[in-house]
C-alpha cells in the first residue's frame, strides 16, 4: 500500500486526530446536467435520421424527469440550438426534440462544439455527450478546450460514428472521467443507441426513476419477435419502432391476449422521425410481450424500456472492461465484466453473454460471461460474470475501435438470489437469517436486461499462430484424503487460450518444501513419478469452467509427511498457463496406539478458493490416552473407571479416520506460486 501513488513519497502522511465525534452529512444525487454536441458536418448527411431518431429517445424516453439537457450543433462552426432544459412532461421534452438537427452542411470542428458544451454548461462540471463521424480540422482549438474541460471537471463521452471518426475521442473520454463508445453502423449494430442509455444508467443506475432496457435489436422487417418484461419493472413502459427507408406497421400481443394496433390510443406513428412509439398505460404485467412488424424488407430498430415498479427492486446490470491496459503486440486480451444485482443481492446462474461489435468488415462475436471463480473471474457467486475477449481483427490501423453489448438473461427456475437478504435496497449490514424454508437461495423468475459495456481500442497487428495460454487455475484444491496416503484433489478447467475451448494437458508437481516450491514451480516433482500412483487422466482436460478430479497415492511411508500440490495447463502449441495456487496435505501418524477399526475418509468443503490461496488437509492423527495415576489406594474403584472409560475414548477417536484442524471450514493464509 505505502508504494501506491496514493501514500509514496511522504503523500498524504497520517493525521493526529483528538477528535473522534463521528459527524454525518445528508446527500442526495444531484440533477443530470448533460449537453449533447452533435456533428451535423456533410459526411453525416446519410446518417441524420438515425442521429435524430436517437435523440429524440433519448430526450423522450431515456432521461428521468428532473435533469437538465442542452443540445449544441456543429460542423466548421457551432451553435447552440436548445439551452439546458429541465425534463418535466411531455411537452417539455416534445419542444426540445424539435431542436435536433435534420440537415448537415460544412466541415468539422470538434473543438468548436465541445467550447459551446461548456458555455451551455455554464459552471463546472456536468456531462458532455459528443457524437462525430469525422476528424477534427482544427486540432489546435479541439487541445485548448480539453485542457479547460479537465479544468472544470466536465465528463466526455464519446460516440465514434463510423470507424473513420476521430482517433482522439478515446483518449478525450478517458482523460476527462467518460465513457468511450463505437457504432460502427453494421447491419445488426445497435451502438448508437446503447451508448445514449449507457450515459444515464452508468450514472443513475441505482436509482428506482432510471429506466431499464430489455430489449434493443436491429432486425430486417417483416418481423415476429418477443421481449420479457419481469415484475420488477412495469411502470413507464415504451417499445420503440424505429424504421430506414418505408413505415411500418406494429401490432403489439400483451401477456393477456390483448392487442394493441395503429386502431389504439396509445399507439403513435411520427412519419417525420420515422418510428412508432407504443406506450403502456399504467403497469405493464409480467410475462412475455410479442410484437409483429409489416411493411417493405428494411431495417427496423427495436427498442423497449420500463421502469422499476414498487413489486420488487429492480434487476441492475453495471458493466466495465479492461480497455487497452491488457493490449500488447506479444500477448492481446480485454476482460470483460458485468455485475448482476438485485438491490444488493448478487443474481446467480444469470446467462450472460457480450456481444463485441469489431471493426468493419468483421462480424460481431460472442462472448460467454461466468461467474465461476475460474479463469479471469476471481470469486465465484458475488454476481460478477467475466470473460476474456481475443478475437480482434487481423489487421493493422491506428484506431481499430470495438464496441460491447451485455445482455442478461435469467431463466425460470435457474437464476437465484440469496433468500432472506435485505429486499428493501438498504445494505445488509447485518445479514438476516434464512427463510422459513431453509433454502439459501430463492427464483427471482425470468428477465431480460441489455446494456452497453463501453468500448476500447486496439492499435496493433494481431501476431499470426497460437499465442495465447490456458487460464491460470486458481481454485486447486484437496476434496479428501484417507489412511493409505490417498490424496483426491480437484479444479476447474482452465480452457485453451485463455478460458476458451480445452488445454491440451496438466503439470501436476508435488514438494515437500514450501518455501522451494512457491517460488518455483518447477522445482516440484512431476505426477506420476516412479513412487507416485495416480488415478484419473491428466492428458485429456475438460472444457474451459468443467470440474476435474484426479486420486494420487502417496508412496511415503514416513510419519508427519507434508506435500504441498500445484498445476498448471498446457496447449498443443505449448503455452503454458501460470501455476495454480498450493494445496497441501499433512499425513501424521501414531504408533503408540494401534487398532482394527476400518479408517474412513473425511470430506472437505468443495468451496472455491480465492486468488491466490492454499488450502491444508490434515490426514488421520491418531490419539494415544495416558490414564490418569492415582496414589491414594482408597480409591481403586474409581481408577478402574476412569480406566475403562479411557479405554472407550481412545477407541472412537482412532476410528474417526482424518479430520481438518480448527474445525471445519478452516480457512488458511494465502500464498502466490512462482514459476
Amino acid at each position: 500500500m505505502l508504494k501506491s501513488e496514493d501514500f509514496k513519497n511522504d503523500n498524504n502522511p497520517a493525521r493526529q486526530v483528538t477528535d473522534t465525534t463521528p459527524t454525518f452529512r445528508v446527500v442526495k444525487i444531484a440533477p443530470l446536467r448533460i449537453v449533447l454536441v452533435l456533428d451535423v458536418s456533410g459526411s453525416m448527411n446519410n446518417r441524420i435520421n438515425n442521429l435524430n431518431q436517437m435523440s429524440t429517445k433519448f430526450i423522450m424516453a431515456t432521461v428521468p424527469d428532473g435533469h437538465f439537457v442542452g443540445i449544441v450543433l456543429f460542423e466548421s462552426e457551432a451553435s447552440i440550438s436548445a439551452h439546458l432544459t429541465e425534463l418535466q412532461g411531455i411537452h417539455v421534452r416534445q419542444s426540445l426534440a424539435e431542436s435536433l438537427p435534420n440537415s448537415t452542411s460544412g466541415g468539422t470542428c470538434i473543438g468548436c462544439g465541445l467550447e459551446s458544451g461548456i458555455e451551455v454548461l455554464g459552471g463546472n462540471g456536468g456531462i458532455i455527450m459528443l457524437i462525430t463521424d469525422g476528424n477534427d480540422g482544427h486540432s489546435e482549438k479541439f487541445q485548448g478546450v480539453k485542457a479547460e474541460l479537465i479544468g472544470k471537471g466536465v465528463s466526455v463521452d464519446t460516440v465514434a460514428f463510423g470507424d473513420a471518426a476521430d482517433p482522439k475521442l478515446s483518449n478525450l473520454s478517458r482523460d476527462t472521467g467518460g465513457i468511450a463508445f463505437l457504432y460502427n453502423e453494421g447491419t445488426n449494430s445497435t451502438g448508437l443507441n446503447d451508448a445514449l442509455s449507457a450515459t444515464i444508467s452508468s450514472r443513475l443506475g441505482g436509482s428506482q426513476d432510471v429506466s431499464v432496457t430489455v430489449a434493443s435489436v436491429r432486425e430486417t422487417s417483416p418481423v415476429l419477435g418477443s421481449t420479457f418484461i419481469d415484475e420488477s419493472i412495469g411502470l413507464k413502459t415504451l417499445f420503440y419502432f424505429l424504421w430506414t427507408t418505408s413505415p411500418i406497421s406494429v401490432v403489439l400481443h400483451r401477456p393477456n391476449g390483448d392487442v394493441i394496433d395503429s386502431l389504439s390510443p396509445n399507439y403513435r406513428k411520427d412519419g417525420g422521425k420515422n418510428l412508432v412509439v407504443i406506450e403502456i398505460d399504467d403497469i405493464a404485467e409480467p410475462g412475455e410481450w410479442f410484437y409483429n412488424i409489416s411493411g417493405r424488407p428494411q431495417l427496423v430498430e427495436i427498442s423497449v424500456l420500463s421502469s422499476p415498479s414498487d413489486k420488487a427492486l429492480p434487476i441492475r446490470v453495471m458493466t466495465s472492461n479492461s480497455g487497452d491496459s491488457l493490449i500488447s503486440e506479444k500477448l492481446a486480451m480485454v476482460i470483460i465484466y458485468a455485475q448482476v444485482m438485485q438491490g444488493y443481492r448478487p443474481i446467480l446462474n444469470a446467462i450472460v453473454v457480450a456481444i463485441v461489435e469489431r471493426p468493419s468488415p468483421y462480424p460481431p462475436v460472442q462472448v460467454k460471461l461466468m461467474d465461476n471463480g475460474a479463469g479471469v473471474d476471481i470469486t465465484k457467486d458475488d454476481g460478477v460474470y467475466s470473460g476474456v475477449f481475443i478475437d480482434f481483427v487481423d489487421a493493422s490501423c491506428p484506431n481499430c475501435r470495438y464496441s460491447i453489448k451485455i445482455i442478461v438473461r435469467g431463466v425460470n427456475g435457474t437464476a437465484t438470489v440469496e433468500a432472506g437478504g435485505k429486499k428493501d435496497g438498504v445494505f445488509p449490514f447485518i445479514r438476516e437469517p434464512m427463510d422459513a424454508t431453509g433454502n439459501e437461495t430463492e427464483n427471482v423468475g425470468p428477465f431480460v436486461r441489455v446494456v452497453s459495456g463501453g468500448g476500447f481500442e486496439a492499435p496493433m497487428t494481431v501476431p499470426e499462430g497460437d499465442i495465447m495460454p490456458p487460464s491460470r487455475i486458481t481454485d486447486l484444491r484437496v476434496l479428501n484424503v484417507s489412511y493409505d496416503q490417498t490424496v483426491s484433489l480437484s479444479w476447474t478447467a482452465p480452457g485453451n487460450d485463455f478460458d476458451r475451448g480445452a488445454a491440451d494437458e496438466y503439470d501436476l508437481r508435488y514438494s515437500g518444501n514450501f518455501s522451494t516450491f512457491s517460488r518455483d514451480f518447477r522445482t516440484g516433482i512431476n505426477v506420476p513419478d516412479g513412487n507416485i500412483a495416480l488415478n484419473g487422466n491428466l492428458s485429456s482436460p475438460n472444457p474451459f469452467g468443467e470440474q476435474e478430479t484426479v486420486l494420487v497415492h502417496m508412496a511415503s511411508e514416513e510419519d508427519n509427511s507434508t506435500y504441498f500440490f500445484a498445476i498448471r495447463a498446457r496447449d498443443a502449441a505449448g503455452n503454458e498457463g501460470a501455476p495454480s495456487n498450493i494445496a497441501s496435505v499433512i499425513f501424521a501418524r501414531n504408533q503408540m496406539v494401534t487398532t482394527t477399526s476400518k479408517p474412513s475418509t473425511t470430506e472437505r468443503s468443495t468451496t472455491s478458493v480465492l486468488h491466490p490461496a492454499t488450502e491444508e488437509v490434515y490426514a488421520p492423527k491418531l490419539h494415544s490416552f495416558n490414564g490418569l495415576a492415582v496414589g491414594c489406594s482408597v480409591v481403586v474403584v474409581l481408577l478402574l473407571l476412569v480406566l475403562v472409560l479411557g479405554i472407550v475414548i481412545v477407541r472412537r477417536k482412532a476410528t474417526k479416520g482424518s479430520y481438518t484442524i480448527n474445525g471445519e471450514g478452516h480457512q488458511n493464509p494465502s500464498y502466490e506460486m512462482n514459476e
